[in-house]
């Protein structure tokens, strides 16, 4: 092949193949049926694959598109497999020939296998297109006999053996099944050739943790189900579905994709809001079989990172609530109902299953806490559910007045003790990080109180009128908002509370913590007021000092090249490409250990300033 050319444009992957031997245009189109706000269709575990043939000649041309497909039965997602289908995992894999009315093609199996492990389940390749071939599975054989095999009888005349027995595989060995589908292509013509592949694992693990729980409440190794086996009983039911459906759910695909990619958007902004909402459909997010969606912090090559539901990093997080509020208003019920002790304290990471009693045993975070209270009435302002609100607000209300016992004390809208946050470690000392998302949050507490008739909205209103005046007056250095270091009281300080997860900041000997920014120029200074305006509660600190602090983040954050840029700290952007550090001190008075992030460059943090 000379040149495949691909086009992301989210929810539709879009590549195009050229090679001038070929008497044919071919096109795919792949996508997993995406609709807003129709969480089940979007959920199916299926994806679809529509190969695009035209004749551009003058006579017949005679094709078939052929795909083959792994029986993963029994694979751990973890371990390389270098001799491809060999492997003590595998097993007794069987490939089955099906086909009713409405499609046709290869059920995945593994009869027998422990039906608890996490790879058992069923897997389908299927297609609703009437003229097909296939092999249920190829030569079995060593060395590379098996494609070999295949590849010549398919070279010779498009065409596959076509044998249908269903036999198992040898001991330590799976299958590979190919399903093709042929069409005659007439002179200007064009055939779409379509393709589902459906999966079905039922069994999800714990394997993550986290590990900081109380004594005896291990989650490791606790079961679970994943939401979609509730719905489909098998992968063949989820790709009969698919191709029952198919014209609908394209149609739909497509009908999100050109309104997104036909508005007036920059195609920066573009690319960065179809990349970024396509996340929550990666393996970082989960939907347990209650329904409700759980996240990652992200995910590794095979494994999620830092579970599960983290209250400050899914604070720059905005897609799922728009896209599929009632997933996000599943979150909020998690967050109040099950992390929610009775003094209000936040515990900002789930544990699951989900357990009354059972909790993350770590210090609360302020920035996550004061976020979520956010979060709350954005679910609000998005489905209009008042009985959703009432139902929540009681817990909402003890996680605000819990910032009055420990972050502060003084109730004068600044947040001064030990806070925890999202960088993984504390703050000392006035700042706007955690203080302008703690402003948020009382400013929608306030609006959700007077809505409800509870009269602590004067109360929230007060602490809010005080906290910007003094924040600004305090930290307003001219050109943006900076951070007031100060020790903490011995009251104040709780993390020593907690296991040790992280060193602390607190070390004999030091004239002031560790691990703070001080004079220096914090990209995530007005977060906080960010998050206020997407929820429409317009500036909570003066705008005329919150547009020119963008503009010095902007101007001494910003890097158009990261060649000379100097960092001991983790790389997610490198040599010429452009990046937002997340801090820079350019008056001086950087720290001899700034927090431990600072070099780094973070997406939802250049989204945030850029937004």
């Amino acid at each position: 092949l000379a040149e495949a050319t691909f086009r992301g444009t989210y929810p539709v992957a879009h590549v195009t193949f050229a090679d001038a031997t070929l008497p044919l245009e071919i096109e795919l189109e792949a996508f997993t049926p995406f609709a807003p706000f129709d969480a089940r269709t979007s959920g199916m575990p299926a994806a679809v694959f529509l190969w695009r043939l035209r004749n551009p000649t003058g006579r017949p041309v005679e094709a078939t598109v052929a795909y083959s497909q792994l029986n993963a039965l029994g694979y751990d997602g973890i371990q390389v497999l270098p001799r491809g289908r060999r492997h003590p995992m595998f097993g007794g894999n069987v490939n089955q020939w099906s086909s009713d009315a409405a499609l046709r093609g290869i059920r995945m199996s593994r009869p027998g296998f422990d039906a608890t492990h996490p790879g058992a389940g069923s897997l389908a390749i299927a297609t609703p297109w009437p003229e097909v071939t296939f092999s249920e599975h190829w030569e079995r054989s060593g060395w590379f006999d098996d494609i070999q095999s295949f590849w010549d009888a398919f070279h010779a005349d498009g065409r596959l053996p076509e044998r249908a027995d269903g036999t198992p595989s040898p001991p330590g060995e799976t299958d590979v099944a190919s399903l093709g589908a042929r069409a005659t292509i007439e002179p200007g013509a064009t055939v779409e050739l379509p393709f589902v592949l459906a999966w079905h694992f039922p069994n999800l693990v714990n394997y993550w943790g986290p590990p900081e729980t109380l004594p005896g409440q291990n989650v490791v190794g606790q079961r679970m189900r994943n939401w979609y086996a509730c719905e489909w009983p098998d992968a063949w039911a989820a790709a009969r579905e698919v191709c029952e459906r198919l014209p609908e759910l394209t149609a739909r695909t497509r009908e999100f994709r050109d309104a997104l990619f036909a508005s007036t958007l920059p195609e920066p902004v573009l690319d960065a809001v179809s990349s970024q909402m396509s996340i929550i459909r990666t393996t970082t997010g989960l939907r347990t079989e209650d329904g409700r969606f759980h996240g990652f912090e992200g995910c590794d090559d095979n494994a999620g990172c830092c579970p599960m539901n983290c209250t400050h990093v899914w604070n720059y997080e905005q897609a799922l609530a728009f896209l599929f509020p009632e997933l996000e208003r599943s979150v909020r019920l998690t967050d109040y109902g099950y992390n929610t002790l009775p003094d209000g304290e936040q515990k900002f990471r789930t544990m699951l299953p989900l357990q009354t009693g059972v909790l993350w045993n770590y210090v609360a975070a302020a920035d996550g806490q004061m976020g979520t209270l956010l979060k709350l009435y954005r679910e609000w302002l998005i489905s209009g559910d008042d009985d959703y609100l009432r139902g929540l607000w009681p817990q909402a209300k003890k996680t605000l007045a819990f910032a009055w016992k420990h972050w502060d004390p003084d109730r004068d809208g600044v947040m001064e003790g030990e806070q925890h946050n999202t960088y993984d470690i504390e703050f000392y000392g006035p700042n706007t990080m955690c203080g302008a998302l703690y402003l948020g949050a009382l400013r929608a507490a306030e609006v959700m109180a007077r809505y409800l008739g509870d009269p602590d909205a004067d109360e929230y209103a007060r602490i809010y009128a005080s906290g910007r005046a003094r924040l600004d007056r305090e930290l307003w250095n001219g050109e943006y908002y900076r951070q007031s270091v100060r020790n903490p009281e011995p009251a104040e300080s709780r993390k020593h509370l907690s296991p040790a997860r992280h060193p602390s900041a607190l070390r004999a000997g030091e004239p002031e913590p560790r691990y703070q920014y001080g004079p220096g120029c914090l990209a995530d200074q007005l977060l906080g007021q960010w998050f206020a305006h997407v929820v429409g509660l317009g500036h909570l600190l003066p705008a005329e000092h919150v547009r020119d602090a963008v503009r010095a983040v902007f101007r001494y954050n910003f890097r158009p090249s990261l060649e000379t840029h100097e960092s001991c700290q983790r790389a997610y952007a490198l040599n010429d490409e452009a990046a937002l550090l997340l801090c820079t001190w350019p008056h001086g008075g950087r720290p001899r250990y700034p927090f431990p992030y600072a070099d780094e460059a973070w997406t939802g943090s250049e989204y945030a300033v850029a937004g």
